[in-house]
């Protein structure tokens, strides 16, 4: 099996704790995927930005929204699932991490417990692919893996 590259979005203001919380997890996983890429702090021209994360995102297999208080309100979040979307990259959100629950982005876009997540799940489905809308949706009583059928 080949390792697949994930790009990580979250809010780079508030969420870089959950950042390292996911890598540290990740490392301990016996998965074969590796972070390739993650949220920038967009401190250059709206050009320079756009130009670097759209060859970030499309050196990737698929991209993971990591879900914290602010992230539906996270400009870079938006731009990069965006990113995403117009390559046709599989993207879900991960959330759990607090035990405050957390407004996600889209009920659009699959959404697990970070718990319960395998990174191989996002590419084992086409369905999840983000073209594709209703592919599941999220709720505060969503079972298990966090995903509401």
């Amino acid at each position: 099996m080949t390792e697949r590259k994930i790009f990580l979005t979250y809010d780079f203001c508030h969420d870089s704790g959950l950042y390292r919380q996911f890598m540290r997890q990740l490392a301990q996983d016996k998965e074969r995927a590796m972070v390739a890429a993650h949220s920038m702090d967009y401190c250059h021209s709206h050009s320079e930005i756009i130009s670097s994360l759209n060859s970030a995102v499309a050196r990737v297999d698929g991209l993971i929204v990591l879900v914290g208080k602010h992230t539906h309100r996270a400009g870079n979040v938006m731009q990069e699932v965006r990113v995403a979307h117009n390559l046709e990259l599989p993207v879900v959100q991960l959330g759990g991490f607090s035990s405050t629950w957390c407004a996600g982005l889209s009920d659009h876009i699959p959404y697990f417990d970070w718990r319960a997540f395998s990174v191989q799940q996002m590419f084992e489905n086409r369905r999840w692919h983000s073209g594709v809308v209703g592919a599941g949706t999220r709720s505060k009583t969503a079972n298990s893996s966090g995903y509401s059928h």
